[in-house]
């Protein structure tokens, strides 16, 4: 039998991966707070949107940082986070479709990498929850 307890344990893969998250978040949010110009001239992505973003993911990644600090991790928790993972990548999708960012090619693949990279977190983090049922 499952608990939850054991979804969230001190080793489990759902700690693990939030913690993934976490530090994947920090880089990201700090790489556009302290690069947003260059970044905006290499990727055409605004660097007012980047520096809002990277403000807006410090905090999230401090979040994520405090959830996998806690004793256990619940399920609800769990699929809110992967939830979260999940919109990142439709918004991503929409933007890319919609044409909402004034890309360059490279901003094209920076998004697409970086939409594909938070899909396989949420996906790691849905099969560690099916799977912890």
């Amino acid at each position: 039998m499952t608990t939850l307890a054991h979804v969230g344990s001190d080793h489990s893969p759902l700690r693990r991966i939030i913690q993934l998250d976490a530090v994947a978040v920090f880089v990201s949010s700090t790489a556009a707070l302290v690069g947003a110009a260059p970044i905006e001239a290499a990727t055409g992505i605004p660097a007012t949107l980047l520096q809002l973003l990277g403000v807006v993911f410090l905090a999230y990644g401090g979040l994520l940082a405090f959830v996998t600090t806690q004793p256990s991790i619940s399920r609800s928790t769990g699929w809110t986070l992967m939830s979260v993972n999940f919109a990142w990548v439709a918004l991503s999708i929409a933007a890319l479709a919609f044409g909402w960012l004034p890309l360059t090619p490279v901003g094209f693949w920076v998004v697409v990498a970086q939409a594909l990279l938070v899909d396989l977190i949420g996906v790691a983090q849905l099969v560690v929850l099916w799977r912890s049922r």
